[in-house]
């Protein structure tokens, strides 16, 4: 018999027992200390600080137009009086703030006319006495040389919130009978005074409402002219 001669074992595997390699590849994570996260968006100043109230156009032409957002009473009434070539009597400006736009143009006289329709609801007023323009605080009164004295046929003359006084006749009724039926229709800024001997009544008041009073006592002295004048009219049967 031939042996058969013994067969080697290699103790390294061999090709066949190794593993596939594997066709995927995964990238590596990284951490989330290595990995870029977003800048945060770039704030810029202007986000952080208020917006800048608007402010007014200088006027070329002498037409002034309101545009005020939250403007402090003194930086709106500097403007004016500069505008309107006055200068500013002040103690203590108005509390609050202007916030009023208007593409409409103004004259010097409307517009302080406008002022004034806003400055009365906080009991504030302002008062020109000739290249004077004085803030009234109407708590403390109105000291009764800073108003004008106007002739009733020179009302229509001035605006509707213009603190002015003027005098009245009276003939039909007394002077306390006159002012009894007027003192009514007078505001918190209005003052009557009766001068009976002289049959008048002196009215301290916007120019608006000394119209109505104007009106009213018309109605007292003329009744014809103001409701219609009656006349007879035949009848045919």
């Amino acid at each position: 018999d031939v042996a058969e001669a013994p067969t080697a074992v290699s103790d390294e595997p061999s090709e066949s027992d190794e593993p596939a390699a594997s066709t995927e590849r995964t990238e590596p994570t990284g951490s989330a200390d290595s990995a870029e996260s977003p800048e945060p968006a770039e704030t810029t100043a202007e986000a952080d600080e208020p917006a800048e109230a608007a402010k007014p156009a200088e006027s070329a032409d002498g037409v002034l137009r309101f545009n005020f957002r939250y403007q402090p009473w003194k930086d709106v009434l500097d403007w004016f009086a500069g505008q309107s070539d006055l200068s500013l009597v002040m103690d203590a400006p108005p509390p609050g703030t202007f916030n009023y736009t208007d593409s409409r143009g103004y004259t010097p006289t409307e517009a302080l006319d406008r002022l004034n329709g806003v400055l009365l609801t906080k009991n504030y007023t302002l008062v020109r006495r000739g290249r004077m323009l004085m803030v009234i605080n109407l708590d403390d009164g109105v000291p009764p040389n800073l108003v004008a004295n106007v002739a009733l046929d020179d009302l229509e003359e001035h605006g509707e919130h213009e603190l002015v006084r003027v005098v009245f006749p009276i003939y039909k009724l007394s002077a306390e009978e006159a002012s009894a039926e007027v003192e009514s229709l007078l505001g918190p800024q209005g003052s009557i005074v009766s001068l009976p001997k002289s049959g008048q009544i002196r009215i301290t008041e916007t120019a608006g409402r000394l119209r109505v009073i104007r009106s009213v006592l018309e109605a007292i002295e003329n009744p014809t002219s103001t409701r219609g004048e009656m006349r007879e009219i035949m009848l045919d049967y």
